[in-house]
């Protein structure tokens, strides 16, 4: 790709090397909120978790459960793991990772290149791996 700077001297590589820093930021911080949203649902109990979402947050109930999710699927000790597989991934690619084992996630990331991957991508990959696996055990 030819290089072409922008008026403020800016090129394209490096606010792509800016947009992947943030990117790496990203699932960390989907997975804080996460936390904080199974905290928070255990506080306010079951009838109170529909109106916090919607009027203390702001977010859909689809929305909070996949956070909620993220957190509770990639916990260690109450934390994001550190780990340079995860590390830029976002919190979509990451949610996609679940339909794979635990144990076997981080190979997977290892052995494809997942974080240029979008989601329709990941998930057909991750179908593919499956049905050579079961073919392989046929």
């Amino acid at each position: 790709m030819s290089e072409i700077i922008t008026t403020t001297g800016r090129t394209a590589s490096t606010i792509a090397a800016e947009i992947r820093a943030y990117n790496a930021q990203f699932l960390y911080c989907a997975f804080e909120i996460g936390k904080r949203l199974c905290e928070a649902k255990e506080l306010v109990g079951h009838g109170g978790w529909m109106e916090f979402l919607e009027v203390e947050i702001g977010y859909k109930q689809s929305f909070a459960n996949n956070m909620m999710r993220l957190c509770r699927e990639y916990s260690v000790d109450g934390q994001l793991p550190n780990s340079q597989a995860y590390g830029n991934l976002n919190p979509s690619q990451a949610l996609a990772l679940l339909a794979l084992p635990a144990g076997e996630r981080e190979e997977f990331i290892q052995e494809n290149d997942v974080e240029s991957m979008s989601v329709r991508q990941l998930q057909a990959t991750i179908k593919e791996r499956d049905a050579a696996k079961k073919a392989q055990a046929d």
